[in-house]
Parts: structure tokens; sequence; C-alpha cells
């Protein structure tokens, strides 16, 4: 009888021992989870400030680059107007037409300038079947090594083969940096494979271009084989 007194009393002085410590442990994980919290919550506060303040310096050095474009524009305009208002008036008309088609070629040509620069900025990587998901992960890795370059997504095609989207700061030699890269066997430019050799069968492999990307720089990519 005294023994299960005792063995009754121990089993709950342990119980009770057991919900403190359980206690305690609960109360330490969720002091722990909430400092953690309000740390995470803390340094995303603090990058998005940074990234604000950078936003905001971006924003400003564009204003004035804008302003100093506008500046220059308007003291152009102002300098064609005095040139032909100082100009004979039987010359007058001739001289106005002269610089009427001067500024809408310029215009064309400017146009024409940033669509080239806005395909360069933005290149898709087609890359064909067969595929080594190995070397895949290898050549994105190999990109984002590139200061001046992001990797913006990798998707497949319904093809079987794989893309990759990218984004560049700064025009860089992207199709000769591709063919230096061990995991890539050809690599070449869409707009260049009518004079490659084997033009033909690479366009075959060459999905169609998406409605949304039309104007997007394709650079097809075969990736070397496994001798493994």
């Amino acid at each position: 009888e005294e023994a299960n007194t005792k063995a009754e009393a121990e089993a709950s002085r342990i119980i009770a021992e057991a919900k403190q410590n359980g206690s305690q442990i609960l109360e330490e994980a969720r002091d722990k989870a909430e400092a953690e919290a309000s740390r995470i919550i803390a340094e995303a506060e603090q990058k998005a400030g940074q990234f604000l303040e950078e936003a905001k310096e971006k924003a400003a050095a564009q204003t004035m680059s804008l302003v100093d474009e506008y500046e220059q524009r308007a003291r152009k305009i102002v300098e064609e107007a005095e040139r032909i208002a100082a100009a004979p008036a039987a010359e007058r008309p001739a001289q106005i037409i002269r610089t009427l088609q001067e500024k809408a070629a310029l215009e064309a040509e400017a146009k024409e300038e940033g669509k080239k620069a806005a395909q360069q900025k933005r290149v898709e990587l087609v890359v064909i079947p067969p595929i080594n998901f190995a070397q895949l992960t290898k050549l994105r890795i190999s990109l984002q090594q590139f200061p001046d370059l992001r990797v913006l997504a990798t998707g497949g095609s319904l093809e079987g083969g794989a893309t990759i989207s990218i984004f560049m700061e700064e025009p860089i030699p992207l199709t000769d940096e591709l063919r230096a890269m061990g995991t890539i066997e050809e690599a070449v430019e869409e707009e260049l494979l009518d004079s490659h050799p084997l033009g033909d069968f690479l366009k075959q492999a060459m999905p169609a271009r998406s409605s949304k990307r039309s104007e997007t720089q394709r650079i097809l990519v075969v990736l070397r084989r496994d001798e493994s």
C-alpha cells in the first residue's frame, strides 16, 4: 500500500514537472519565433527602404537627364527658327522643308536605335532537345556570374526544349560568351540561321515566337552531349 502511494505520488510529480517543462519549452519557442519574426520584418523594412532610396536616386538622375535633353532640344529649335528667320524670304520655304526632312530622318534613326537597344537588352535563349538538365543548371549558374546580366526565368517548351529569359543592363557579346562555355556545343543568333551550315535543321528545332515577345532577340543553344 505504501509502495503504491509513493509510486502514484512520484508519477504525479513527474507529470507535473513534464507539464511545467513543456510549458517552458513552448514559451521559449514562442519567444524565439516572435523574435525571429521581428528580425525578419526589420530586415525586410530595411531592404525596402534601401530599394526605395535607390529608386528615388535613379528617378532623380533620369529626371535631370530628361531636363538636359529637353533644354538641348528647345535650344536647337530656337536656333533653327532664328536661322530660318534670318534667311531671305524666298529661301525660307526651302529651309523649312529641309529642316522638317532632317528632323524626320533623325527621329526615324532614333526610333530604330531605340528598337535595337530594347532587343539587345532582353534576350531569350532557346535550348533545343535533347536536354541534359545538369548542364542546363550549370548554364544558368554560369549566366548569373556576369555582372550586367540577370536571369529572369527558365521554362520548358512544347517541343521538349527549354527557354532561359535574360536581361542585360549593358550589351555584351553574349553569343561568343555562350560558345566559350564548356556545356555548350553551339550558339547561333536567330537572324543568322540562314547562313549557318545547319541552318535548315536548326530552324526546324526553333519554336514559334510568342506574340508578346516578337521583338525579343533569340539565341538558339545546342548543349554538348554528355559523353559519360
